[in-house]
């Protein structure tokens, strides 16, 4: 199948995958010639960041991404959507911590799909320096914008795009808490904030 990469030099996706110890997911994204948006599956929920260039989303669970998309918003007014759900989540689990692993587009049917590609090595480390705010590394992707909004209607996109980070930080810990506690019971233990038999 032919790959779905824009068609001029003037839009360009780059996308990286890194997987933490915990397993958990950073997705490193760049995109010239618009912008992108990361939507998350978050329990059953999509969850939107808000429309950046450049950034990287750390924490990603592999079932959030799995059911996920990436909007993209071309400069020229075109608009696509490119799909997770074709990464396979044994693959996603094998992924060497701390090395970035490519995506790349791909068309299946009338819609692009993100596979992985051959992994590159893990980004330089900044050397040690006193750090300043212009050496701040990018933000995640949706945590801020670049510039201060303009008006109202991005007021609101970005105060919902923090809002539905906290939601998906809480719907983590609280999953955490559930493992936990499971553990807990299953070896006999009280489980915090609940009476004691007997």
């Amino acid at each position: 199948m032919p790959d779905a990469a824009p068609p001029d030099a003037a839009r360009r996706v780059d996308l990286a995958l890194a997987r933490a110890a915990d397993g958990s997911l950073a997705l490193h994204l760049r995109v010239a010639g618009g912008r992108a948006v990361l939507r998350l599956d978050v329990g059953g929920v999509q969850a939107d960041g808000t429309a950046v260039e450049e950034g990287v989303e750390t924490g990603i669970a592999p079932e959030e991404l799995a059911g996920g998309s990436l909007a993209l918003a071309w400069d020229d007014g075109r608009r696509e959507r490119w799909f997770f759900d074709a990464l396979d989540p044994a693959a996603l689990a094998a992924l060497e911590v701390g090395r970035l692993h490519p995506l790349r587009p791909r068309r299946d049917g009338g819609r692009v799909v993100l596979d992985l590609d051959a992994p590159r090595p893990p980004p330089p480390e900044p050397a040690e320096a006193e750090s300043t705010e212009a050496d701040l590394p990018p933000t995640s992707l949706g945590s801020r914008p670049a510039a201060p909004p303009p008006g109202d209607a991005e007021v609101i996109r970005h105060l919902r795009a923090a809002l539905s980070r906290e939601r998906r930080r809480a719907y983590r810990l609280q999953r955490r808490v559930e493992r936990l506690e499971a553990i807990l019971a299953a070896h006999g233990l009280p489980v915090p904030g609940e009476a004691p038999e007997g």
